[in-house]
């Protein structure tokens, strides 16, 4: 049980501290503008949920 919980933890927290060190590297390139990161956070939202539509699930036989 202790291995499931773990490798559930690291898919959680593995993907926000990604985040968090790219967030570090963007917003000085976006001009130091808190604006500006929340209208690129939006826009990656909105093109990740379009792309869930694009996934097609295949019923095998």
């Amino acid at each position: 049980m202790g291995t499931y919980l773990g490798l559930f933890n690291s898919s959680i927290c593995l993907p926000q501290i990604i985040a968090s060190c790219l967030s570090f590297a963007s917003f000085p390139v976006l001009g130091s503008s808190i604006p500006a990161m929340i209208l690129v956070s939006g826009t990656l939202l909105v093109v990740g949920a379009a792309s869930v539509s694009i996934i097609k699930v295949q019923y095998s036989k």
